[in-house]
């Protein structure tokens, strides 16, 4: 897993500069990648008391709607996110529908090194904290985070300044005195409850976040040439060419004529899958009679990677090949092998 965050922008409007026109922007460009995540978390107390819907503008691409967490009337706070589709510079800007004060906006960059960012659908989360244990340790609802992912959550407080301190397993983003987030990294899929402390006399406290996760780009390998032929195929001299469908057709394929006999094919050249994946190898199964049998091997160069079950029965089969076998055991993803065996 390669989740990093790539930075943190922030403005801190106080009272002071109550503003006639509700509009707050990050006083820092953001650039991101093809991938990235931009996490936005903005309170505002604006003069209706009232939650305010906010539109964010600036880069490509939509924000989340984002949910306004309402606490005692008078401030509120709101969590978006957007994945940038091209790589861009921008500023964040919040428009809000009317007069506001106390205007604050963060703004938080993740990136993943091995793939582009996904939404995890569901675990959004808003929680309102109208008398949290002040000063003392407060925990937001658990949150069901699948592998390889981040879980992030803007937290606002009432007074200035917060305190804030991230909670065990989280890190803190301090980007204002009273408006920063946590987040979490997850290399496997847990439950994960984010906690914090104020510091602070922090009254009426509100939280909004997210998880996101690496998505997964699944690329394929198929034969593509022979090394060794002691099979027989059932029509012309090449082996690989009669196994490479994408979707298996049994009116060409290879087959052994008795037992002991070893047929190997080599695969397309193929780039190193993202870490902490599986590799997968799907093959049919057609002909056997008696006591006969096939075995299927992956191999690099001349190391065999992983070897299946012994098959018996005609059927379509997997070998799963989990990361801590294939790495590092693969030097050369130009070399893959399918070494297939009779018995």
């Amino acid at each position: 897993m390669a989740i990093s965050i790539i930075s943190t922008v922030g403005t801190d409007f106080g009272e002071p500069s109550y503003s006639a026109t509700g509009t707050v922007t990050n006083s820092a460009n953001i650039t991101t990648a093809i991938g990235d995540v931009v996490f936005v978390f903005h309170s505002y107390r604006p003069d209706s008391f009232l939650p305010i819907p906010t539109t964010l503008t600036g880069g490509t691409g939509l924000y989340s709607p984002g949910t306004a967490i309402n606490i005692g009337g008078n401030v509120v706070s709101q969590a978006f996110y957007r994945i940038s589709t091209v790589a861009e510079t921008f500023k964040v800007t919040s428009t809000l529908a009317t007069t506001a004060y106390e205007r604050r906006i963060n703004v938080v960059v993740i990136r993943s090194s091995t793939g582009a960012l996904a939404f995890s659908a569901g675990s959004d989360f808003y929680q309102a904290f109208p008398s949290p244990t002040w000063p003392g340790a407060n925990s937001l609802t658990a949150q069901s985070v699948p592998n390889n992912s981040i879980i992030i959550a803007g937290l606002s407080s009432q007074s200035s300044p917060g305190g804030f301190v991230a909670g065990s397993g989280y890190t803190l983003l301090s980007t204002s005195d009273s408006d920063v987030a946590i987040y979490q990294t997850n290399a496997t899929a847990t439950s994960t409850t984010p906690s914090f402390t104020n510091g602070a006399t922090a009254t009426r406290i509100r939280a909004g976040g997210f998880v996101f996760y690496e998505a997964i780009t699944y690329t394929y390998a198929r034969p593509s040439s022979d090394i060794t032929t002691q099979w027989s195929p059932s029509t012309g001299t090449a082996h690989f060419s009669l196994i490479d469908e994408t979707t298996a057709n049994d009116a060409d394929y290879i087959y052994a004529t008795a037992a002991g006999q070893t047929d190997e094919v080599r695969l397309a050249s193929m780039t190193a899958p993202q870490a902490g994946t599986d590799l997968k190898v799907n093959y049919r199964v057609q002909g056997i009679v008696g006591s006969a049998s096939v075995t299927l091997s992956l191999v690099c160069n001349t190391t065999v990677i992983a070897t299946d079950t012994t098959r018996t029965f005609n059927g379509d089969y997997t070998l799963n090949v989990p990361s801590a076998t294939w790495s590092p055991a693969v030097t050369d993803w130009t070399n893959m092998r399918l070494r297939f065996v009779s018995a």
